[in-house]
């Protein structure tokens, strides 16, 4: 009906047809004509789309409340993994100023944590540390390292689903479709 690509017809190649030739009231008269078909089904077809989209990905604005509950839930069980504070030089810190930016879930807006608002200094210092801490790694052997990577990989497994849950949460996500 609205085909462009074919070239041999729809509502579509007729108004950009239209346009080649510069007839603006039929290129007008096409659009508004692809307007009221889309009023029309408008209601009877995407309710239908709506409800087949929210059956399989489950996701609908009349469950925010029920998400409300299970974010609340999630946090709970995450907490453990949850730092509200930058790492720099090996210990958690917050910025200068006290300042922080709210972190919140996409989908459902509710506040899930935040973060520090940090400016030039806490950068610089991060950076610093960053430098110092590469003079050091830089020495380890490979078998050091891939000691290191091994723990670090350890680590993440062991709370992989605390940590699946935060970045469903901060990505505004459902967990099956993460």
């Amino acid at each position: 009906m609205f085909g462009v690509s074919s070239g041999r017809g729809g509502l579509g190649w007729f108004i950009y047809e239209r346009k080649n030739l510069l007839d603006i009231p039929d290129v007008f008269a096409g659009l508004l004509t692809v307007i009221i078909i889309g009023l029309a089904i408008e209601n009877p077809v995407f309710p239908k789309i709506e409800e087949k989209t929210v059956r399989r990905w489950g996701i609908a604005g009349s469950t925010i409340i029920q998400e409300t509950i299970e974010e609340t839930a999630m946090l709970q069980q995450t907490s453990h993994c949850m730092r509200e504070a930058n790492l720099i030089d090996g210990r958690w810190v917050r910025a200068d100023s006290g300042a922080t930016i709210d972190v919140t879930n996409p989908a459902t807006g509710q506040k899930i944590g935040t973060v520090p608002k940090s400016g030039r200094l806490e950068t610089r210092r991060a950076i610093e540390a960053a430098e110092k801490a590469f003079q050091t790694f830089s020495k380890t052997t490979a078998l050091e390292r891939s000691k290191l990577l091994r723990k670090l990989h350890d680590a993440l497994m062991d709370n992989q689903e605390a940590l699946a849950y935060l970045l469903t949460l901060e990505q505004g996500k459902s967990l099956a479709e993460a």
